[in-house]
């Protein structure tokens, strides 16, 4: 099946990724698994916090660094000159990237970034040895703000298990978008469970006997029992 661009689902993805040449050396990182393949299906929205918040392109490289080994916050501060801190800025420009893009059914991240990396980013202390990891300043702070959104590093989608994982949540997430553009009634939303119901067992029992419950009684406010529905929905779907 051929998507137009107005079908195709919005996915935000870290720029590098698309070819974009925004690295701190000038270089991309390019994956043609997404730009390939992903793009015949999603409109992938192409976003580079650290050019965002006025990094220039060669630039400084920034790491992530904590006080002690037993610290577990970190800063996202220059390799070279570790009086330039950009945690505060990251944080607030996935807070405005958050905003400003609502509409978007996943997120694609570059692995091993201090600002876009989700997991095991390198950690280090400030005398420079490496100890432990942490999350991309960007990544975690998009994260805690959209707890239900599907997110995935690109070095990740390698793994045929973790990328059907990905896309199945994705079109899901989609799903949702479009269930909620028109008013929820009960009868709605059980036929929406009804196209769901064997996808969430599959991937928990627990939460399969816990939508059934929440589902028995459609006498309270259907919006809030809706929106408790895709949390679990969602939850359920992030087991791989």
């Amino acid at each position: 099946m051929v998507y137009s661009s107005d079908d195709k689902i919005p996915v935000g993805i870290s720029a590098c990724l698309t070819g974009q040449a925004v690295r701190f050396n000038g270089s991309h990182k390019r994956s043609r698994f997404c730009t390939d393949v992903l793009s015949e299906y999603f409109n992938l929205r192409p976003m580079c916090p650290e050019v965002a918040i006025g990094m220039g392109t060669p630039r400084e490289p920034i790491r992530l660094v904590s006080d002690t080994p037993a610290d577990e916050s970190v800063r996202a501060v220059g390799v070279d000159s570790p009086d330039i801190d950009v945690t505060d800025d990251l944080r607030s420009e996935a807070v405005k990237v958050s905003d400003l893009n609502q509409d978007l059914c996943g997120f694609i991240f570059m692995q091993k970034s201090p600002s876009c990396g989700l997991f095991g980013v390198k950690r280090y202390l400030k005398n420079g040895h490496p100890e432990g990891k942490a999350s991309g300043i960007f990544a975690s702070e998009f994260a805690r703000l959209n707890p239900l959104l599907p997110i995935e590093e690109a070095g990740r989608l390698n793994d045929a298990a973790l990328r059907e994982n990905f896309m199945v949540r994705v079109f899901t997430y989609r799903d949702w978008q479009l269930f909620t553009q028109t008013t929820v009634t009960p009868a709605r939303l059980i036929d929406f469970h009804s196209r769901y119901k064997y996808l969430i067992m599959a991937h928990s029992t627990v939460l399969y006997k816990d939508a059934g419950r929440l589902l028995s009684d459609l006498s309270g406010d259907i919006n809030q029992i809706a929106d408790e529905y895709f949390a679990l929905l969602m939850t359920a779907l992030a087991k791989p």
